[in-house]
C-alpha cells in the first residue's frame, strides 16, 4: 500500500491514517510516499551553493535545519501510524507525489497505489 503526501501539510496524515488501516487490514506493508515542499528544495538547492562559494558553515547549518524538519515530520507521520500495528516506511522524493508514488509501484509490482480524488473548486 502506497501513500503520497507533501510534507509540511498535516491534512494529508489523515490520508495516511486511512491507508496504514487499509494496509493492516490486508496484511500489506505502508509506504509513505513524502515531497519536500518548495522551500526544502531551495534549502537544499542553496546549501550545495554556499559549499560551492567556500561557506561551509552557513552550508551545515542549512543541513542541521533541513534534518531537523525531516526528523520532525518523520515523528509526526510515526505518531499516526504508531495508532495502527502495521509495518510501514518513508522515501522522500521530489517533484510531484503522484509521479513518485508510480515511480515506486513500477519497480514494485505487487503494490497498491492509492490516490485521493481531486477536490473540485
Amino acid at each position: 500500500m502506497i501513500v503520497g503526501l507533501r510534507a509540511g501539510d498535516a491534512g494529508d496524515l489523515a490520508d495516511v491514517l486511512l491507508a496504514a488501516e487499509l494496509a493492516a487490514r490486508m496484511g500489506s506493508r505502508l509506504v509513505v510516499v513524502a515531497v519536500r515542499d518548495r522551500w526544502s528544495r531551495w534549502a537544499r538547492w542553496s546549501t550545495g551553493m554556499y559549499g560551492a562559494f567556500g561557506m561551509e558553515g552557513v552550508a551545515y547549518a542549512s543541513r542541521n535545519a533541513e534534518q531537523e524538519v525531516d526528523d520532525e515530520f518523520q515523528q509526526r507521520v510515526a505518531d499516526v501510524v504508531s495508532l495502527v500495528n502495521v509495518e510501514w516506511t518513508l522515501e522522500w522524493v521530489s517533484g510531484s507525489c503522484e509521479r513518485a508514488a508510480m515511480r515506486y509501484a513500477r519497480r514494485n509490482p505487487t503494490a497498491l497505489v492509492m490516490f485521493r480524488p481531486p477536490s473540485g473548486r
